[in-house]
């Protein structure tokens, strides 16, 4: 579930019913996949995702894994094709601290059967960089500032 919805569209009634009917009858051996790119404030996108998606895991029984998450903001842009399309604002996408808590609070609190930090890929691309470790030429890791942020908001939860 990582395509963004707008929850008050009346073509599309996104209720916990709805949504459930597009698990498989068979609901063995499976798990429920979310995304969540911004931090579950009251009333923003990311508290009405997180609390209607969690409310399906609920109601059906499959349990809910955040697959990637952090703050991510993002930018309407038209592009050279003339369309409206969303880019990551790297200047303001960030984690701090306290965004940090609030999300592993969030997921301790509605119970989820486990999280990935944003991307776990080791390759380059055009996202911030929010890796937990930086690998240099020869080799060597070392943690960044995610890394820290991340292992205190485990430990405040």
């Amino acid at each position: 579930m990582t395509i963004p919805v707008v929850f008050h569209d009346s073509k599309i009634n996104m209720t916990l019913g709805n949504i459930a009917k597009l698990l498989p009858e068979n609901k063995s051996n499976i798990v429920f996949k979310i995304s969540l790119y911004g931090i579950p404030t009251a009333g923003s996108y990311a508290e009405q995702k997180i609390n209607l998606l969690s409310g399906v895991a609920k109601i059906t029984g499959v349990p809910l894994y955040v697959g990637e998450w952090n703050d991510v903001s993002r930018e309407e842009h038209i592009s050279v094709e003339g369309k409206t399309v969303k880019e990551i604002n790297q200047e303001i996408s960030d984690l701090n601290q306290t965004d940090a808590n609030i999300m592993t609070k969030k997921f301790k609190d509605i119970d989820v059967w486990g999280w990935a930090f944003w991307n776990w890929s080791h390759i380059p691309d055009s996202s911030h960089d929010f890796n937990l470790i930086t690998v240099t030429l020869n080799g060597d890791m070392a943690t960044t500032k995610y890394f820290d942020i991340l292992k205190q908001a485990v430990a405040n939860t």
